[in-house]
């Protein structure tokens, strides 16, 4: 409220007779005076006055259906008061009649409004004095209602008077015009209402707007079998008390196909309050500095309020079904809530390649299931138990996750070692059932071994514990009746240490004799243990990779974790760096040929609220706890966990290049004998991430160079046929000369071919060509043209090479 002082009266009077340029002006319905159940206006015009109890005043106002900036109630008092009053300000959607109404209570618990104080109390005319009470809000958030508001005092006045103010009909003025009650209102600009596109690589923040060169399109892209991201993000200045996104069916643009409206989720984004940044991360490494706001969790209801002058995210999710043909697909996003929907052209080019339904990339994110806050909901082996299971083992799924965590312990065991040992793994059983029916491909059992200081020892050692080995047993006899010995992988002790090699190998033999054929998985930081699969941290890996890349050569896989280490530069999933970095780890597995990703905490929360910097932090760097949230039916997701799934298919690119050059190697026999499958998808790899540690931060490199690797895969099924292979490759530095560039390559038999214009006269009749390149590779024309041409259609390959710095 801004009520009045004495010196500017006589301007605000003047001033309010004079229209303002966009301002909208909305006088009530009907007003009138109630004292209890007396109503003034129905014998004729009163004015509207507010003393003791029970006295008090209506007004009924239609408001517009377009939003506003700024709303604000506008009164006159006309009469003396002898000491200030304080005026509450309560408003519901309701009707009266202004003669008839005498329910004076109606009103007393509506929601309130809002409150200002009548303080005008000297005897001295003029006594026309405007008070405002600011509704945006309130407005905003009641667009297109019929609404009334009710004045009545908001404490005990020593004063008999109590303020009288002027009715729409000008009872104690003679004009209503000027002095009369009302809503004036500033409706909002058509620029204050925005939705742009954004990159599925952008963490937006509640500061950021649209920028100068934002494209008029949503344009996403995809393979079939792939779960593509999009953003768009949503800004309305005066805000909006609810806002609601909605999408329709994506149509081909040149076949009768589409892609349902069933297949696309539209997901609002929450944001996160830090008070601090996580410890060890370099200032340009990080999305914001705290304190500050950082979006991550999804939000589950379909609309959500959109805080005035504040970026709201909107993360768009299209399943692209199998079978569909390739090409563009368009729709439109619709955004509404406010004064009219807004809307946003959508468009998706669908590469004619299939992603591959086995997943190629071993995942795992630990859970603890059902975990805090779902566990509430459900009882412990109920049907909704299991229910929640399958829904929950679909949702990692969906994510390209392929092992869940398993405790030894969910094997039931009783009696003693005098009466011996029974064990119940019915439940245990199921839970395997459901989550391999879901897609889930391995369980990793959790713990065999626990540390332990010997008496008059300098170390520790590992010993067995001995109800995990009983359970052991029970679990390799289930495995092998079900077929499913393979899909059960053993965890010693999490993050053995050196000083458990020797013992942490005598605990591992003795799982091998009673488990045969069961795989022992481990996170690591050393390379002399008996296991098959070893998941070093991801800096300790960088630091000693060859030793770890011989026992992939020997025929262990090798995987790698992050968790609450690395820090520094390094790519982790932490809630204040960028997506780019949770997505470029996968670039790392298919640069070291790396078979796996592990990570401790998927819904490892907190405390009594996950969606708190607390709840998914405590103790670690931001967000190192969790990446999916509590929902009401299940887990939620966050842009953390899709920037990690698309990390996934990016690497699904890379693989399925590789397999379609095996196949083309296979296809052309002798003559591809220098093809190695891995090369060129290497080189395009190597445009996004050099190592371990180095890698761009510029999110356009990534998008662009997984697009040039699609363009890639559709080429080879192409005619007329090329693949093009230079040695020393694109992404090697080739140093100042003698520069020898060394050009092979497989075309369709009968095809004629050309390196930078010139004719490549050994075009062999299987199809294979090779040429020296000497002297006309240089810093000013490093690229290399090779052109096809067959029954009169042609193809050009270009490759780049490193030859500056």
């Amino acid at each position: 409220m801004a009520n009045c002082t004495h010196g500017f009266c006589a301007l605000i009077i003047a001033l309010l007779g004079l229209p303002i340029f966009g301002q909208v002006r909305i006088d009530p319905n009907g007003d009138c005076t109630l004292r209890e159940e007396i109503n003034y206006n129905a014998d004729g015009e009163f004015g509207l006055a507010v003393k003791h109890h029970g006295t008090v005043v209506y007004m009924e106002f239609t408001l517009g259906t377009a939003p506003a900036s700024q709303a604000k109630l506008v009164l006159h008092q006309r009469d003396r008061i002898n000491k200030p009053w304080p005026i509450m300000v309560r408003g519901q959607e309701f009707r009266f009649d202004e003669t008839k109404f005498t329910a004076w209570e109606t009103g007393l618990n509506w929601p309130v409004v809002g409150t200002f104080v009548v303080d005008r109390t000297q005897h001295t005319p003029p006594w026309q004095v405007a008070y405002e009470l600011d509704l945006t809000d309130w407005y905003n958030a009641n667009l297109g209602k019929t609404m009334t508001l009710l004045l009545v005092r908001a404490q005990e006045v020593e004063d008999i008077w109590g303020p009288h103010f002027e009715d729409r009909e000008g009872t104690k003025t003679g004009n209503a015009a000027m002095y009369g009650p009302r809503i004036e209102v500033v409706p909002v600009d058509a620029d204050a209402v925005q939705l742009w596109p954004s990159s599925p690589l952008a963490k937006v923040l509640r500061s950021d707007t649209p920028g100068e060169s934002v494209p008029p399109t949503l344009a996403m892209e995809g393979a079939r079998g792939e779960v593509v991201s999009g953003q768009a993000v949503a800004r309305y200045e005066p805000g909006l008390a609810g806002a609601t996104a909605q999408i329709t069916e994506l149509k081909h643009r040149n076949q009768d196909a589409i892609i349902p409206a069933e297949s696309i989720r539209l997901q609002w984004v929450r944001y996160i309050d830090i008070t601090n940044n996580s410890h060890g991360i370099p200032r340009d490494e990080l999305v914001a500095e705290a304190p500050t706001a950082i979006p991550d969790p999804y939000w589950e209801e379909r609309t959500i309020p959109v805080p005035a002058g504040q970026a709201q995210p909107l993360w768009i999710e299209v399943h692209v079904p199998y079978g569909i043909p390739a090409g563009e697909y368009e729709t439109s996003l619709t955004v509404s809530g406010g004064p009219a929907p807004v809307t946003l052209p959508v468009t998706l080019h669908v590469w004619d390649f299939d992603l591959p339904r086995d997943r190629p990339l071993s995942v795992t994110n630990w859970w603890n299931f059902p975990g805090r806050f779902l566990r509430d909901q459900v009882q412990e082996f109920s049907d909704e138990y299991w229910a929640l299971l399958a829904r929950s083992c679909r949702f990692l799924v969906e994510h390209r996750q392929t092992d869940i965590f398993g405790w030894m312990g969910m094997i039931e065991e009783s009696g003693d070692e005098e009466t011996g040992y029974t064990h119940d793994i019915s439940k245990f059983e199921r839970y395997a059932e459901i989550a391999f029916e879901a897609g889930i491909k391995r369980i990793q059992m959790h713990s065999l071994a626990a540390s332990e200081k010997k008496p008059g020892d300098n170390h520790r050692s590992l010993i067995p514990f001995p109800q995990n080995f009983r359970r052991l047993a029970v679990l390799a006899d289930m495995a092998r009746r079900r077929g499913w010995t393979d899909r059960f992988l053993l965890s010693i002790i999490d993050e053995p240490t050196v000083e458990f090699e020797t013992s942490y190998n005598d605990v591992a033999r003795k799982a091998r004799e009673i488990a045969p054929g069961m795989r022992i998985i481990e996170a690591c930081e050393t390379e002399h243990y008996d296991m098959d699969i070893f998941v070093p941290k991801l800096s300790a890996i960088h630091v000693r990779y060859p030793a770890f890349d011989e026992l992939r050569r020997q025929g262990a896989e090798l995987w790698f974790y992050t968790c609450c280490h690395p820090v520094g530069r390094y790519p982790n999933r932490f809630l204040d760096q960028t997506l780019l970095h949770v997505r470029v780890m996968h670039w790392i597995n298919y640069l070291y040929q790396l078979d796996g990703y592990l990570h401790w905490g998927l819904n490892q929360y907190w405390g009594d609220d996950p969606y708190t910097e607390e709840g998914i932090s405590h103790g670690y760097p931001l967000g190192d706890r969790a990446v999916a949230y509590p929902g009401k039916q299940g887990f939620l997701g966050s842009i953390r966990f899709s920037a990690h799934r698309d990390g996934i298919q990016d690497f699904e690119y890379l693989y399925v290049l590789e397999e379609r050059l095996r196949e083309i190697k296979e296809r052309f026999g002798a003559a591809a004998y220098w093809l190695n499958p891995r090369d060129r998808p290497l080189e395009l790899c190597r445009r996004v991430v050099w190592s371990f540690y180095d890698y761009t931060r510029d999110p356009n490199k990534m998008i662009e160079t997984r697009r040039v690797i699609a363009e890639e895969i559709e080429a080879l099924t192409q005619e007329p046929f090329i693949f093009v292979q230079t040695s020393p490759s694109e992404e090697v530095f080739f140093p100042a000369g003698p520069r020898f560039v060394y050009v092979r390559g497989l075309v369709s038999p009968g095809s004629t071919v050309k390196i930078n214009d010139k004719p490549v006269e050994d075009v062999r009749a299987n199809g294979f060509f090779q040429h020296p390149l000497f002297g006309n590779v240089t810093e000013d024309r490093p690229g290399i043209n090779v052109t096809v041409e067959k029954d009169g259609a042609t193809r050009t390959v270009r490759r780049v090479l490193k030859l500056s710095e």
